[in-house]
């Protein structure tokens, strides 16, 4: 699950970043089961450290 989540992020979000995933600090993942008709998807927070904060966040990737 997290490779393929990586492989992604590598390809866009983290292609121009120095060690591409390997810039990652922390990392917290949990499987939980879909039970409803709601698309089952990726909750994703990014924050930028160094000179400033930054969140982003990408429900449902």
């Amino acid at each position: 699950m997290l490779k393929r989540l990586l492989d992604a992020l590598n390809e866009t979000i983290f292609r121009e970043a120095p060690g591409q995933d390997s810039c990652i600090m922390s990392l917290e993942a949990i499987k939980v089961p879909v039970t409803t008709a709601v698309e089952p998807g990726v909750k994703l927070e990014i924050w930028k450290t160094g000179a400033g904060l930054k969140t982003v966040a990408y429900p449902g990737l």
